[in-house]
């Protein structure tokens, strides 16, 4: 894990991966090519009343891109966090409600696109 985390995104061991995992019977595609790395860090709870579980995402930022991919500027850093709820009935937990008035918005959100929109400056 550590070598991986310092590993340039266009080292060939890196770019080896897929072939290596393909030869063992593992279904990857030989094109598969790393292009960016997201990164954040995620704080779980859990609401006492109805046990719902919640992660919050934030310091969201891109840190490496594969400069043979994107020729880009880099790191992106993201001025949003992420709340995620999960409750058995799918509504939003009472004990929370005040975070709506706070700006929080329920939405599909993507991590992922969100920093390769501001690495490509392609926004859908």
């Amino acid at each position: 894990g550590q070598h991986l985390t310092n590993i340039c995104l266009d080292d060939p061991k890196l770019l080896a991966i897929p072939r290596l995992l393909a030869a063992e019977g593992a279904p990857v595609r030989y094109d598969l090519l790393p292009t960016f790395v997201v990164r954040y860090l995620r704080r779980r709870y859990i609401e006492r009343s109805t046990k719902a579980r919640i992660s919050l995402d934030h310091q969201i930022t891109s840190p490496k891109v594969n400069p043979s991919i994107l020729a880009t500027s880099y790191p992106c850093y993201l001025d949003k966090c992420v709340l995620e709820v999960k409750k058995a009935d799918g509504t939003f937990p009472i004990g929370l409600q005040s975070l709506l008035k706070l700006g929080f918005r329920k939405t599909a959100f993507s991590k992922y696109y969100e920093c390769y929109a501001r690495l490509t400056g392609t926004f859908f």
